[in-house]
Parts: C-alpha cells; structure tokens; sequence
C-alpha cells in the first residue's frame, strides 16, 4: 500500500490549481489519473501530479474533453514507448558497431 505521506489530496490540489474538483473525479472515472479513497476522501499518489497538470492544461488552454484527452493520453503513451524502444534499438547498434570495429 502507498505512503499516506505521498498523497495529496484532490480538494488541496483543486485549490492550490484553481481546478475543478468534479474535473479531477471525472478523470479518475476515465481512468486517466488514479484516485485513492482513504476514509471517503479522495487522494492522488504524488507521481500523478505531473500527468493531472498536463491533463489539466490540455483541458483548459486547448478545450480538449475527457474523450480527447484520452486519446492524448494514448497516442502519448505509444511515442514514449516507440523512444525508449528506439534507444534499446540505437544502444544495440552501438554494441554491435562497436565489436565490428
């Protein structure tokens, strides 16, 4: 189970962000972000902090709703994967460059 002093709690995080806390429980439902219940009061771990910021931009500077923002949010995941696959590839063909040489 996660620290309790690694959550924060979404009413504080609304506040300090000037968000809306229905907002943040929609995309928990959505599954974009992960809310955690302790005694009926909603938390998120500190890592989500910066995906709940980046959602929260998304949403407000560029409009985009739930739907599009999990889209984003898949297309997102899929290029960081193609990179770290890309830099498995390139770490690869340094070894391999390297014993031919």
């Amino acid at each position: 189970m996660m620290e309790h002093e690694k959550l924060i709690s979404i009413e504080q995080f609304c506040n300090h962000y000037q968000a809306d806390v229905a907002f943040v429980h929609l995309l928990g439902m959505h599954d974009l972000i992960e809310v955690i219940n302790i005694e009926q009061a909603p938390y998120i771990h500190e890592e989500e902090v910066d995906r709940l910021e980046r959602l929260l931009r998304l949403h407000d500077d560029l409009e985009i709703n739930v739907e599009g923002l999990n889209a984003v949010a898949q297309l997102l995941s899929q290029v960081n994967d193609l990179q770290q696959e890309l830099n498995n590839l390139r770490n690869k063909l340094r070894i391999y460059e390297s014993e031919n040489d």
